[in-house]
């Protein structure tokens, strides 16, 4: 919220410079462009929002208990219900491999639960911040080179 804040902050004193007519002609669209913008910046502390309400929420307590128990009860009763129908040397390596789809889907369960961290399981945020960075280095360097003059009359597109 800090980064938003200093954000908006900018953009009123750039929406000041603007009407003051410090930009000159481009101080009439001024207004359109602030609200523009302002949207974009509501629709990123909505998804702040988001992101803040899924990392504060666990997964209930009774369905985590839940899980764990009938992975328990599951790990325990399958073996003695395919003990009649197949040779232990056939037995043991289906509940082994069965038991452990069975735990890593209850250890994914608690993962997803909480998918913002520094883990390598967990959601890429620097990886995406850096992205979102450079885009917008990108978008205010084009922006910055339609509102240089132009020496050759082009229009800057």
């Amino acid at each position: 919220m800090g980064v938003i804040d200093a954000i908006r902050r900018l953009l009123r004193e750039e929406l000041r410079s603007q009407i003051a007519g410090e930009a000159g002609a481009a101080g009439l669209a001024a207004p359109h462009w602030y609200l523009a913008v302002s949207n974009d910046l509501q629709a990123l502390v909505d998804a702040l929002g988001g992101c803040e309400r899924i990392m504060s929420t666990r997964m209930p307590f009774g369905h985590y208990t839940m899980i764990q128990a009938f992975s328990f009860l599951w790990m325990f009763s399958f073996p003695l219900a395919i003990s009649d129908e197949y040779a232990w040397f056939i037995a043991v390596p289906i509940c082994t491999t069965l038991g452990f789809i069975v735990l890593k889907t209850d250890d994914m369960t608690e993962r997803l639960s909480a998918p913002f961290g520094e883990g390598w399981h967990d959601l890429p945020l620097d990886l995406i911040c850096v992205k979102i960075e450079a885009v917008l280095l990108e978008i205010a360097q084009r922006a910055s080179m339609a509102d240089s003059p132009q020496t050759n009359g082009a229009n800057g597109c």
